[in-house]
């Protein structure tokens, strides 16, 4: 019963830039299994953006923001899900 599998979640800061990006977990984690990671746009969009999960480790998560028109990026928080030990 020891190793079942726990789940945190959290909201990160904002992003507005496309580009590569790392977050810390707010806290540290012994065995980290997987992160999921989602959009949560500030406001109203004006273009489609994406995040996407590109690594991770017990530490924190990197990720991609993408949109499709670049020069009118949303500012946009990135929910996550962390799958842990």
């Amino acid at each position: 019963m020891e190793n079942l599998i726990k789940i945190d979640t959290g909201i990160t800061g904002d992003y507005t830039n496309v580009g590569a990006y790392n977050f810390t977990f707010p806290k540290n984690y012994k065995q980290v299994l997987g992160v999921g990671v989602n959009v949560y746009k500030i406001g109203t969009a004006t273009t489609l953006e994406n995040v996407y999960l590109t690594g991770f480790n017990n530490t924190g998560f990197s990720f991609v923001k993408d949109c499709v028109e670049a020069a009118r990026a949303n500012t946009v928080k990135v929910a996550y899900t962390v799958f842990y030990v």
